[in-house]
Parts: structure tokens; C-alpha cells; sequence
């Protein structure tokens, strides 16, 4: 329905309420035309008054359910959800709310709880799949989560989450190629999702390589190191952040080498479109100013 829809349908159901003010199903409705406009609080309060003259109202503990997940109200959501699903246990979209809500509160198990429930009656369910696959993955259970963004995949080909998602998961699980593949279609499929950044080694480190991913609204960067020299232990390399103005330290963002050739380094800031990002040796605790030259250097 378009706005001029749901402004008619509103100013219907107010005059209904002034007719009848035990009127269920007008409170009721213009709670969810008021939810569908975004006006969440508003639609509470209408929902507030279809639960106290109805109190087995499933509709209104399902919708007020939804408004109090929209306004962040996690907790007030589940109650609602809860309620919903008592009376019908088979209540499957108050099962997904609920887990996305149990999700949102670090409660990642009974999330997945709720998106087995969904799945079992919906197998093919992008939102359960694509939702208990971060809640897997937040859990540590990185290849259940793969199998999960998968599904995801396979429903909608073009969905962003999913493959910056599964990028994570292999990430942690040392399959680079394969993280740095999905990155890279997350950033082809959604720019502003997903930025990718490819950086190269200078002539110090020619076989040195790093892939810089940035997701919208992440306060953090997953960067993929390849083919740097390993260091002692009193050793690290910084990361740089390059301007017109100078050179400044990406603060916490020291690391160590390891092992294997390929790492995942999570840095603690993220980078603007005109930044340059330098990667050189120095002491294990950081430095002000670079100690060594750069084996990484590109343009974001």
C-alpha cells in the first residue's frame, strides 16, 4: 500500500475508534498501518489498546512484537514474541522475528533455536538461513555457517550479506582464496556494502599482498596478508594510515607473523575512499613514525 493508502486507512480507523472505543480491530489495524509507515511507538500504543480489550489478540502480541524489535527493544520484542508463539506454536514469522531479536541480544543459541524451527517448516527460508548462519559464525561454528550462507546463495545469487558473511567465515578458518573471492563479489554486487581494496608490495617486498575489506557501518577492516617476511618475536608490522597532511599509526593495529603464509589481521579503524594504507616492520609495541620501509602501499 502506498502512503496515501495507509493516511485514508488511518483517518478510517480513528473515526471507528471514536465510534467505539472497545472497537479491537480498528486499534488493531491502525497499529499496523502505522507500523507499515514506520511509525513504530505510535503503532505500540495503538496495539497497547487491541491487547487490553483483547488479551489473546495473537495479531497485536505479534505485530507490537515486531515495533518493539524495530525501536531496538529487544527484550519487550521476545515477551511479545513469546506470547505470539504460545498461543500457536506453529506461529513460523514470530519464530524468525524472535530469533533475529534473541540474535541482536547475543543470545546466538536460542537464535539459532528459532531459525531451526523456521527452516524445518521453510527449508529454502534466505532470512533463517542467512541469520543462523551469523549466529554460527558468532558462535565459532564457521563451516556450519558457510553451509548455511550457501543456501543463502543459492536462493538469492546476488545477496551482499552472504558473501561478505561466508568471506568472514573462511577467513577464520584459513581459506583465503576462497574469502577474498567472496569479498570480492560482495563489493561487486553492493559498492556501499562491501568496499575491497587490493594492495599491492613495493619493491622491498615485490610477493607481499593485501586485500582490504571495509563493511558499511563496521568500525573495523579485515585486511588478508600474504607474503610478508616473518619476523622475530620483538618485531610487528604497523599499519599506516597516508594523507597530504602526514603520516599517523592506525592506533592497536600491530600484528605478528605467523606460520603460514596468509593471514587475517582485523584493524581497528576504517579508511576514507582518498586515504593511501602503508604496512613496514617495527617494534612488537608500535611506533609513532615508521621504522622501516613499507612492503605494503596502495590507494584505497
Amino acid at each position: 500500500a502506498n502512503s496515501g493508502d495507509n493516511s485514508l486507512a488511518a483517518r478510517d480507523f480513528k473515526m471507528a475508534i471514536q465510534l467505539d472505543r472497545q472497537f479491537t480491530e480498528a486499534f488493531y489495524n491502525l497499529g499496523i498501518v502505522y507500523s507499515r509507515q514506520g511509525l513504530y511507538q505510535q503503532a505500540i500504543s495503538e496495539l497497547d489498546s487491541a491487547i487490553r480489550i483483547s488479551p489473546q489478540n495473537i495479531g497485536a502480541h505479534y505485530h507490537r512484537g515486531v515495533a518493539y524489535g524495530q525501536l531496538g527493544k529487544y527484550p519487550q520484542a521476545i515477551e511479545d514474541l513469546d506470547r505470539a508463539i504460545q498461543m500457536d506454536p506453529d506461529f513460523t514469522v514470530a519464530q524468525y522475528h524472535r530469533g533475529i531479536a534473541h540474535g541482536l541480544l547475543g543470545e546466538y543459541q536460542q537464535a539459532i533455536e528459532d531459525f531451526d524451527a523456521v527452516i524445518q517448516v521453510i527449508p529454502q527460508h534466505a532470512g533463517a538461513h542467512y541469520h543462523r548462519g551469523i549466529a554460527y559464525g558468532l558462535l565459532g561454528q564457521y563451516q556450519q555457517a558457510i553451509e548455511d550462507f550457501d543456501t543463502v546463495i543459492q536462493v538469492i545469487p546476488q545477496h551482499a550479506g552472504a558473501h561478505y558473511h561466508r568471506g568472514v567465515a573462511y577467513s577464520l578458518l584459513g581459506q583465503y582464496q576462497q574469502a577474498i573471492e567472496d569479498f570480492d563479489r560482495a563489493n561487486r554486487i553492493d559498492p556501499e556494502f562491501a568496499r575491497v581494496s587490493h594492495i599491492v608490495g613495493t619493491d622491498a617486498a615485490p610477493q607481499a599482498t593485501a586485500v582490504l575489506i571495509q563493511r558499511a557501518g563496521s568500525e573495523r577492516s579485515i585486511m588478508i596478508v600474504a607474503g610478508l617476511p616473518r619476523l622475530s618475536s620483538e618485531s610487528g608490522y604497523q599499519v599506516w594510515r597516508i594523507r597530504e597532511e602526514g603520516i599517523t599509526p592506525v592506533e592497536s593495529s600491530v600484528f605478528s607473523t605467523t606460520d603460514t603464509d596468509a593471514q587475517m589481521v582485523v584493524v581497528p579503524a576504517t579508511f576514507a575512499a582518498a586515504d593511501v594504507i602503508g604496512v613496514s616492520p617495527g617494534p612488537a609495541e608500535g611506533s609513532t613514525v615508521p621504522n622501516g620501509d613499507f612492503l605494503l602501499l596502495g590507494k584505497l
